[in-house]
């Protein structure tokens, strides 16, 4: 599978106004931004599709809130 745009922002080989970054995730600023504090939340584990998704997938996919909490603490939202 080709490297999507998300992957190459993971691995700075894309610019982004990173808001938040741990192991697990990476928040941007959204480059066509619909609100004031609009963020894209990305899991750094590659999930092509919601139908890719696992029973193991779903401590990942909570802490998504987590990690989007952190990242508007530190965007100002």
């Amino acid at each position: 599978m080709e490297d999507s745009i998300f992957t190459k922002i993971i691995r700075k080989q894309i610019p982004a106004k990173i808001a938040y970054e741990d192991d697990q995730y990476i928040a941007i600023h959204d480059i066509n931004p619909a609100a004031p504090a609009h963020l894209l939340v990305i899991t750094k584990r590659q999930i092509p599709t919601l139908n890719d998704l696992q029973p193991a997938d779903a401590e990942l996919i909570g802490g998504n809130v987590s990690a989007r909490q952190k990242a508007d603490d530190g965007a100002g939202a």
